[in-house]
């Protein structure tokens, strides 16, 4: 399957564990290799009237379970977050 930046970050992210919708992709991560790592999505709106802006979320590639037409099905636990690898030092 071949699919363009463009494409992916115009398709909502969706969490199949708890059915919440984790917005878009608004960044990639890749290896020296230029290996997909990851994307990031941004954080939850928070505080009156949402306008604080949570941390963003990086989910791993190997998280997604499906990309569809319009939809990116990836699978988190509760709680699960993992290490961003753009704050790796």
């Amino acid at each position: 399957m071949e699919i363009t930046y463009c494409d992916f970050r115009s398709k909502s992210v969706i969490n199949v564990a708890d059915g919440r919708d984790l917005g878009h992709a608004c960044d990639l991560t890749f290896d020296d290799c230029g290996k997909i790592l990851g994307f990031t999505v941004p954080g939850d709106n928070t505080g009156f009237l949402g306008i604080i802006k949570g941390e963003p979320l990086f989910i791993p590639w190997n998280k997604i379970c499906k990309i569809g037409s319009d939809v990116v099905l990836v699978s988190l636990t509760n709680g699960e977050k993992e290490p961003n690898p753009h704050n790796i030092e």
